[in-house]
């Protein structure tokens, strides 16, 4: 029962970020004095969607799902189709989900949050990491410990992060990456790269694509390092 109202306190507190914010400039001259802009009442401050197109994400394989036996039910609504036993993801669903997620992840970074991104993998570990290292951001892609998030005491010098990014959903081959139910405990607010085979019920920014692949990786790095690093340039610019 107390899970389930920490998952309504989530949503509640999350959804006044759940819109879509054309690029202006940070602040504005009126009757000669410097007045700022509501940056959420913009639809696109930061310009996300001029970052990646249907046919970047085609020419990255995002749109290769795992084996039809292998499907969770959560991610039906997202398919495109089926062809040769493979599930096949809806581009355009993607890409609507994408540009929600990167336009978040800017808003965060630039009101001063800490990301943190997440990958349990042997193979793309040491990419995510260096991700992070370029972001000046944070990277965990070892084994989580179980609610060591829960073990928070904000009378340390720790910090928990404000947004978790998952480039996989997976801890192994079909378990759920523990952080996430962590995160939803805790109100971390999360985007995630959710694969055929994996359950997003549990992100706040899920974004249906491969989540396996290296074109389909370094495009993911890709538009995070620009989102991050265009929230900071205008952040920056604002305290000047």
């Amino acid at each position: 029962m107390m899970f389930h109202k920490v998952l309504r306190t989530s949503s509640k507190l999350i959804h006044g970020l759940k819109q879509n914010f054309s690029s202006i400039p940070i602040s504005q001259t009126v009757t000669g004095t410097k007045t700022k802009v509501d940056v959420l009442a913009e639809p696109d401050y930061f310009g996300v969607k001029n970052l990646v197109t249907i046919e970047d994400l085609f020419n990255a394989r995002v749109h290769y799902g795992h084996m039809e036996g292998c499907r969770n039910h959560s991610m039906v609504p997202y398919l495109f189709g089926c062809r040769n036993g493979v599930d096949i993801i809806d581009l355009n669903s993607t890409h609507r989900h994408l540009i929600r997620a990167l336009n978040f992840l800017s808003h965060v970074v630039y009101r001063g949050g800490l990301v943190l991104f997440v990958m349990h993998s042997h193979m793309y570990g040491h990419q995510v990491e260096l991700l992070a290292k370029q972001c000046g951001e944070y990277a965990l892609t070892r084994k989580y410990r179980q609610e060591v998030f829960l073990e928070y005491d904000p009378k340390n010098a720790a910090r928990l992060p404000d947004l978790c990014v998952f480039l996989s959903l997976l801890d192994n081959v079909s378990t759920q990456h523990p952080c996430i139910v962590d995160c939803a405990k805790v109100n971390i607010p999360t985007i995630g790269i959710a694969d055929t085979n994996t359950d997003m019920s549990l992100i706040t920014y899920p974004v249906p694509g491969n989540d396996d692949s290296l074109p389909s990786l370094d495009l993911y790095c890709r538009l995070f390092k620009n989102c991050i690093a265009k929230a900071k340039q205008l952040r920056g610019e604002e305290s000047n």
